[in-house]
């Protein structure tokens, strides 16, 4: 996930998962644990040849 200025905010899941419904839940801090603030971020999902890439607004 990365923030509007292109910044790598956190990674999820880095690997392969099984197939199947997959579900993450955020609890709104970065890679080193520190709470992000309110504002538009982007995720990526990736899927064998499929890719998605979604905004998504956190509001606090």
């Amino acid at each position: 996930m990365y923030d509007v200025l292109g910044r790598k905010v956190r990674v999820f899941e880095d690997g392969f998962l099984s197939a199947g419904a997959h579900e993450i839940f955020w609890s709104r801090k970065d890679d080193n644990e520190m709470d992000v603030g309110s504002g538009v971020y982007m995720y990526q999902v990736k899927a064998g040849e499929f890719v998605k890439q979604e905004k998504m607004v956190l509001v606090r």
